[in-house]
């Protein structure tokens, strides 16, 4: 620009001589204009409009104030490199130039040709108060130094400042502008507002604002384009209508940024962009793609209560602040493949219909997906969690945290890959502790090759169809209780490395755990499994109840331990393993007379039943740990109430007069109104803190309430499941533990008739002691051995000891018996074993 700075250097012309030549049609250049005013330029004049037919053009000069009020311009206004000493009022005038200033009652102004400032300098205030533009206007290349005014304008076409400067303000209000606005290229120092206006469309490329940006209650009838801009301070942008899309694309948001029910009815693209400071997309509405690909977000990033028509585009970004999409709503797919959080990530209640893909995602922190929805089919293929939750998360479609290896086969035969791709680059890994906690998986899920560092539940989760956790493994234990499984549950090949607890489970097709390693401890109390599929080296001394598990022994239990091998020998024998059926049916019958035993000497000596279901200490920790969230709560409360209170009193105590000054002020109507609302204020927030106080106490009650009635309940139940025998049912429970004694040593319970044999033996050897005894005579050891076997085999007679009479007869006969009863067993057992 190349505008004299001293106004003396250009030859000065009266405004008079300035309207004369204007009226003339000429053109004025390198001029000095003090002042120009067309128009009304007292209220008390009568309110009219005055009538300008003739082209207002002036270059390469310098006017000191421009004043236009109550005119109908009719032609062309045009000023080039013009630099404006005062202010330059092209509406009404006003009392205040502030943001809501008064306004006289004058008639608007109405250009109904266009109006044109190209290369100017603003030295002062430049207003558009209430004035009607019928064509285009041009503020091109402009350097304002005072803050720019357009309140309750009227732009029948567009409005541009391209590639301007603005020192201070620049306000937007109540105004209408049908075709666009352009802000392209313009240097703001000075905040920008715009607000409850109306605009065709909006550009705001390569924008560098340096001070705060408001845009609120605007509604925009086409697109609105802002890439390559740079705000400096802080942006905001509330009740925003977009009817076409939104370009933010490589934009630079130095300050924390808000969107707030920003409705976009189509595309809105943000790649690229750079938030530097907290971003906050809160109940938002976008018609179709909403893309913000490749972002970086220095802080916080929250897109909560949001809602996506169209597909939801996060690839590649670089989120280094908290996340959070609580409560969005997005309707088709949702691609955040590559994309890294460095802190916790939140996706409470987030709902996505289409398409999820999380693959290759890095999670630095916690990851929680509470209550999350994931309609579609979801991928997390490759991605790397630290502690996750998917508590009372929904999967409506099929789940993949690994390929299986058929799929990677088939990848790798069609060549769709230039080079074969190994299964770990398609596994999720989980470096923390993973909940799944009352997750619903309704199609088939792959866990397949994935590796869990830390401890991982799956308690209550519901697979409604295929699940698969082939060579995965558990390196700090796993549990599973309550899980529901349509069909099979399988770890084939996995590693249990720690306890791993199916109790309660509900699988009803196969439990696979061919070739799993258990190192220690496994159970399924309480399961219904309709086949377990494991061998018998696989799970033997396994069993967390058994007791026998290193540094587990704790867990002894005899009487959920014989359920589990009840279900081990349903299991086994429906697949034809008779041989693990019988080592399983003799281990259930070994622990229930060892549970049987226990709890009669328990009842015996009075003490307490180790065998009961309910642990009362856990249940007693919960509720304490209630009550002391419960106390906190009122403890802060309280403590706030006196901070206010003390305010309270502070205030309504009456100053002393430091000076005569001080004095005057104190007794002024303004300092009364102010303490009158400062006390005020502090009464409503003492209200609403008693009101909370209320609340708590009455929560706290009905907690305590509920906690007595489980107590209760607690207590019932386990006086009937610690119900101790009487001391007679103890006795006799002791003594048939003695004849069950005999029976599992002798017989295996009828699962090891070799035991018969030894028995045999052992009676064999008995009586042959017993007919050594006086007064038979002879005493041929070897011969009374033979007649023992034989009395105890066949049955022979034929023998000195047999006519004794007496004590003797007696014995031949029992041998006899006995002889008859094991032989007759041991054919029994043995044939039963060997035709199965």
């Amino acid at each position: 620009m190349d505008i004299a700075q001293n106004p003396n250097h250009y030859p000065e012309l009266s405004q008079e001589e300035a309207l004369s030549l204007l009226e003339q049609g000429k053109i004025i250049e390198e001029r000095y204009i003090p002042k120009i005013t067309l128009g009304i330029s007292q209220p008390q004049e009568i309110a009219k409009t005055v009538k300008i037919s003739h082209k207002i053009y002036i270059r390469n000069s310098c006017i000191g104030q421009l004043n236009f009020h109550a005119c109908d311009f009719y032609e062309e206004i045009k000023f080039e490199n013009v630099r404006f000493e005062g202010p330059v009022l092209l509406g009404n005038q006003r009392h205040n130039q502030g943001d809501h200033a008064s306004e006289e009652v004058i008639p608007a102004n109405n250009f109904a040709d266009a109006v044109i400032f190209e290369q100017c300098h603003f030295q002062k205030m430049v207003d558009l108060t209430r004035s009607r533009f019928q064509s285009f206007v041009l503020l091109q290349e402009c350097q304002f130094h005072g803050a720019v005014f357009i309140y309750k304008a009227e732009f029948a076409k567009h409005l541009s400042f391209l590639q301007s400067h603005f020192q201070k303000r620049f306000l937007l209000e109540n105004s209408e502008i049908q075709s666009n606005l352009n802000l392209s290229k313009t240097h703001l120092h000075g905040s920008l507002c715009i607000e409850e206006s109306k605009l065709g469309s909006l550009s705001m490329q390569s924008v560098i604002a340096e001070d705060k940006v408001s845009i609120v209650q605007v509604y925009i009838h086409a697109y609105w384009h802002l890439p390559n801009a740079k705000f400096v301070q802080n942006f905001f942008c509330k009740n925003l209508s977009l009817q076409e899309e939104l370009e933010a694309k490589n934009s630079h948001f130095c300050e924390k940024n808000r969107w707030e029910k920003l409705r976009c009815q189509q595309r809105a693209n943000f790649s690229k962009t750079l938030f530097e400071k907290a971003t906050n997309f809160q109940d938002c509405w976008f018609g179709e793609e909403l893309n913000m690909d490749n972002i970086c977000a220095k802080s916080s990033f929250y897109l909560q209560a949001t809602k996506v028509e169209g597909a939801f585009h996060l690839r590649g970004a670089e989120v280094y602040g908290a996340v959070s999409f609580k409560e969005s709503r997005l309707h088709r797919d949702a691609l955040l493949n590559e994309t890294f959080f460095s802190k916790k990530a939140e996706f409470r209640f987030l709902e996505i219909s289409g398409r999820a893909s999380f693959s290759s995602v890095t999670f630095h922190q916690e990851a929680n997906f509470y209550r999350a929805k994931f309609l579609g089919s979801t991928f997390f293929l490759g991605t790397r969690f630290q502690d996750v939750t998917f508590v009372n998360t929904t999967f409506g479609d099929q789940a993949f945290f690994s390929f299986d290896k058929n799929t990677l086969e088939e990848r790798n035969r069609q060549n769709m890959s230039n080079k074969h791709e190994v299964p770990l680059m398609f596994v999720s890994t989980f470096e923390g502790k993973a909940d799944f906690t009352n997750a619903l998986f309704y199609q088939k899920t792959i866990f397949e090759n994935i590796f869990f560092q830390e401890f991982v539940r799956f308690k209550n989760t519901y697979f409604a169809e295929e699940i698969s956790f082939q060579n995965s493994c558990f390196s700090k234990g796993a549990d599973f209780q309550g899980v529901y499984c349509a069909m099979e549950l399988d770890f084939t090949n996995a590693l249990f490395q720690d306890y791993v607890n199916f109790d309660s489970a509900n699988i009803n097709r196969r439990l696979n755990l061919t070739n799993a390693v258990i190192q220690q401890g496994i159970s399924f109390y309480h399961a219904i499994i309709d086949v377990v599929v494991v061998e018998k080296h696989q799970i033997q001394n396994q069993l967390i109840y058994e007791g026998k598990v290193p540094g587990k022994e704790h867990f002894l239990n005899y009487t959920k331990c014989k359920d589990e091998y009840l279900i081990l020998k349903e299991s086994y024998q429906q697949r034809g393993k008779f041989l693990e059926d019988d080592w399983a049916y003799y281990r259930y019958r070994l622990n229930d007379r060892r549970s049987t035993t226990r709890k009669a000497w328990q009842s015996l000596f009075g003490r307490q039943i180790r065998e009961a279901v309910v642990t009362p200490q856990t249940k007693e920790q919960e509720y304490d740990a209630a009550l002391r969230d419960i106390l906190k709560q009122v403890k802060k409360v309280e403590k706030k109430r006196n901070q206010i209170q003390k305010k309270l009193q502070q205030v309504q105590q009456p100053e002393t007069p430091k000076s005569e000054k001080h004095q005057e002020y104190l007794n002024s109507e303004e300092y009364k109104q102010n303490q009158e609302k400062k006390i005020k204020q502090l009464q409503e927030q003492l209200q609403a803190l008693e009101e909370d106080y209320k609340r708590i106490n009455e929560n706290r009650q009905k907690v305590q309430a509920i906690i007595e009635m489980d107590k209760q309940r607690i207590r019932a139940l386990k006086s009937v499941q610690e119900k101790p025998f009487t001391k007679l049912q103890a006795l006799w429970q002791l003594l048939a533990t003695l004849w069950w004694l005999v029976v599992e040593w002798g017989t295996g319970y009828g699962v090891k008739p070799f035991r018969i044999g030894f028995v045999a033996l052992g009676c064999i050897l008995l009586y042959t002691g017993i007919y050594l005894i006086p007064p038979y005579e002879q005493k041929n050891v070897i011969e009374t051995f033979f007649f023992s076997a034989f009395v105890f085999v066949t049955e022979v007679v034929d023998h000195p000891v047999a006519h004794m009479g007496g004590v003797m007869e007696l014995a031949v006969l029992s041998e006899a018996f006995l002889g008859l009863f094991l032989m007759t067993l041991f054919v029994g057992t043995y044939t039963r074993k060997i035709i199965r």
